[in-house]
């Protein structure tokens, strides 16, 4: 199992801690407001910690769970204290208006591919890789898609997408 610390305390970072416990990882939960840092770490259970903002976070991955423009700010705050860790971030690089990217097709927010194979696997998630980085660009398009069709077509964030794989 895994050693997590999730940044962030909104839906996305009570989604991932919820399972990651569920799955036996170890997570610690880093909040601005340390109140609700420690609610959510209670809500979520099986030995969930709330580690103070700004310090080094005790996981070996860490989770940034933010909305995209406040990433880089965090990430600069907390500096050298993340050398050596997984980092992954969450954030939809969504435009001002949710229906496009806010960077152009030939980048992404995507610095790295690092094997988080395990982790996903304990959430009890099937990780599937779509290739190098280039196909990062197109993955946070899919983010794009998703809200499309939950404004226009679904209604509601409460659905997936996702694979079937077919007999051949």
């Amino acid at each position: 199992m895994s050693n997590i610390s999730i940044i962030g305390t909104g839906d996305m970072a009570r989604t991932i801690g919820a399972r990651a416990t569920a799955g036996g990882n170890t997570v610690e939960i880093m909040g601005r407001d340390q109140s609700k840092a420690a609610d959510l770490a209670k809500a979520l259970g099986g030995g969930a910690t709330t580690g103070e903002w700004g310090t080094a976070p005790a996981g070996d991955i860490v989770i940034v769970a933010l909305l995209h423009d406040g990433v880089v700010p965090v990430i600069a705050r907390y500096g050298d204290a993340l050398a050596g860790k997984v980092i992954v971030d969450i954030s939809n690089p969504f435009n001002s208006t949710f229906d496009g990217l806010a960077h152009r097709e030939e980048t992404s927010i995507a610095q790295a591919k690092a094997s988080v194979e395990a982790f996903i696997e304990s959430l009890g998630m099937r990780p599937l890789d779509v290739g190098g980085l280039k196909m990062a660009h197109w993955l946070e398009g899919a983010g794009v898609v998703t809200v499309g069709l939950a404004n226009h077509g679904v209604g509601n964030l409460n659905f997936a997408l996702s694979i079937t794989e077919l007999p051949v």
